[in-house]
């Protein structure tokens, strides 16, 4: 079996030195790179899965948010997304994502200051 089959893991240096040259270019504020650059590669991750699909992921990412989710732990797994084992910041980045694809109208209630992040990251996919 492939270990990473849809490269959640892999690192594509040039879409990050991409990703990097965009946020610093685009951004006056001060933003957390790291969740940027995870957000992007959930959009990517997400966009060819139906909103039933994302809503069934966010609610497992909410299921690990109750319990917390530390930016510097690592191994978090999500049971929809095949193999996961994500960082804090992946974590929270994807997270995010799926509750802003999945349930726009209730991002806020997240209490996760990554808007910014958001933007920027839906930003980088436009252009």
């Amino acid at each position: 079996m492939e270990k990473d089959p849809y490269n959640l893991e892999t690192v594509d240096r040039s879409n990050e030195r991409q990703i990097k040259k965009f946020i610093e270019k685009n951004s006056s504020e001060v933003i957390n790179m790291a969740v940027t650059m995870y957000m992007v590669n959930a959009l990517q991750y997400f966009k060819d899965k139906s909103k039933p699909e994302i809503k069934e992921t966010a609610f497992e990412f909410a299921t690990l948010g109750m319990a917390g989710i530390d930016p510097k732990k690592k191994n978090y797994s999500v049971p929809s997304i095949k193999e996961s084992s994500f960082s804090g910041y992946k974590t929270l980045a994807y997270y995010y994502v799926s509750w802003a694809l999945a349930s726009p109208e209730l991002v806020e209630s997240l209490q996760m200051p990554f808007d910014k992040e958001y933007d920027l990251a839906t930003k980088f996919l436009e252009h």
